[in-house]
């Protein structure tokens, strides 16, 4: 019993190898943790692997910068009828990448890669993380078109042989001609059923020579001599920027030989990467913030005071008496026709007599607000009071009359 139980288990651990082993040959897995799988890097770049080789360069360099390739897709639709140097030259004044700039050149593929944003986010990330593969994978797709004898050199477009490797040049440096062909066709029959090619409709305008081909020409867009600044390093699998000094990019350092392409995260604007390898490798730079300091009260200019003007010859300038508040008004006092004698005892020495009235002889009252009728007279007057009514008799009076 105990040796069936032990074939059991051999059995069952054969099995399991077995399907694991049919599944990695079906399927290979990535290379490292988000990493795209062969499967996947056929997938993305089968559309797009027979340009031109600088064009495709510079592709690549734009597709690691997804949110700057929207905003460019956006100029171009806003300015419908640009391309080639007169498109780049208008956009001279925008704050992208170079890479992501001369792609306006282009306006259908620059309007392509923003239809599709996902591939274009998987593009970019699969030629940072795995730069060596993706241009590996371009090659091998490139074999397998020309041996489908779907690539030759034709009066628009060179295709050349350098030792293992295919180059694709445009026939006029300054005049390039951007290829659209069906992947189902052009490769021969697709190896991956799990993972077909990324498939774009024909763009309009392009003409189709042939049955079998599957590859469209549209007209060529002309450029100035050294518009392009990225290279393919097939021996070492790297993208290089060449010094070209072109109108719209200019190195921080001046260099004649290739130096290998690096990427400025800044352009990203904050766009998050999906692998964490990137994430860890190309950290957001920090940003500096300014120390916060107290509200600064509002700079409010005061009128100049007016000047009183002097009093003329003759008149008594108001100065309060001891004791009287600063705001109180001065005091009118009656001509001297209609003052009246107060009792003896009620006046108050060093003060004039005022106007008294009848206590039941109350002021006509005015509109709400209004000034009072004889400005400046006392508090009092006006109330139908005489100012010393109710009060308490001066000194020595005797008390209130009665």
């Amino acid at each position: 019993m105990l040796k069936t139980i032990k074939r059991w288990c051999a059995g069952l651990l054969l099995a399991a190898g077995a399907l694991s082993l049919a599944q990695a040959q079906t399927e290979p897995s990535p290379a490292a943790e988000h990493f795209y799988s062969q499967a996947e890097l056929d997938q993305m770049l089968a559309p797009i692997a027979l340009y031109p080789d600088q064009l495709l360069t510079q592709i690549l360099m734009a597709a690691t910068y997804p949110l700057e390739v929207v905003k460019a897709a956006r100029w171009s639709r806003a300015h419908p009828g640009l391309e080639g140097d007169a498109a780049v030259r208008a956009a001279a004044n925008e704050d992208w990448d170079p890479s992501v700039k001369s792609l306006v050149a282009f306006p259908r593929l620059l309007a392509m890669m923003d239809e599709r944003i996902g591939w274009t986010e998987q593009l970019g990330e699969a030629f940072l993380s795995q730069e060596p593969y993706v241009l590996e994978t371009i090659q091998s797709l490139r074999r397998r078109a020309y041996e489908a004898g779907n690539l030759r050199s034709n009066s628009d477009t060179l295709v050349t042989q350098e030792a293992s490797s295919i180059l694709i040049a445009p026939a006029v440096p300054t005049v390039v001609y951007v290829p659209y062909y069906d992947p189902w066709i052009v490769f021969g029959t697709w190896w991956w059923p799990a993972y077909p090619p990324v498939y774009w409709a024909p763009w309009p305008g392009y003409v189709y020579p042939g049955v079998s081909v599957g590859i469209y020409w549209g007209t060529g867009i002309r450029i100035s001599t050294g518009f392009f600044f990225g290279a393919f390093d097939w021996h070492r699998h790297q993208v290089d920027v060449v010094y070209t000094n072109n109108y719209y990019y200019r190195p921080r350092v001046a260099h004649s030989a290739p130096l290998p392409w690096h990427h400025e995260v800044q352009h990203r604007h904050g766009a998050p990467y999906r692998n964490q390898e990137l994430r860890r490798r190309y950290p957001e730079p920090t940003r500096q913030v300014a120390p916060r300091t107290a509200p600064r009260a509002p700079d409010v200019t005061r009128p100049a005071p007016q000047q009183r003007p002097a009093p003329q010859q003759g008149q008594q300038r108001f100065q309060p008496q001891q004791g009287q508040p600063r705001f109180q008004q001065q005091q009118r006092v009656a001509p001297q026709s209609q003052q009246r004698s107060a009792p003896s005892g009620e006046a108050r020495p060093g003060q004039a007599h005022r106007e008294s009235r009848p206590a039941g002889d109350a002021r006509q009252a005015g509109p709400r607000g209004a000034p009072d009728a004889g400005r400046g007279a006392a508090p009092d007057v006006g109330r139908g009071v005489a100012p010393d009514a109710g009060r308490g008799a001066a000194p020595g009076s005797g008390g209130r009359d009665r």
